[in-house]
């Protein structure tokens, strides 16, 4: 699997593509041989580390908890 990044700097990391069409955070986490949870996992972190998430796999996430 090639690493990818949430975020939106993504230095040595491969940028995702935009989610195409009416594509979920399933769909996707599916096409990268991963899981949901994988991704919201990452995002979690990348935000506790105050690093900006990438806009487009943001707005496929569940908003963080207030």
């Amino acid at each position: 699997m090639t690493p990818f990044a949430v975020t939106q700097a993504h230095g040595n990391l491969h940028a995702l593509s935009a989610p195409r069409g009416a594509e979920t955070l399933a769909d996707l986490a599916r096409s990268l041989h991963v899981s949901p949870d994988d991704f919201e996992h990452a995002a979690e972190v990348a935000r506790r580390f105050g690093f900006p998430l990438d806009p487009q796999i943001e707005a496929l996430l569940p908003q963080p908890a207030a």
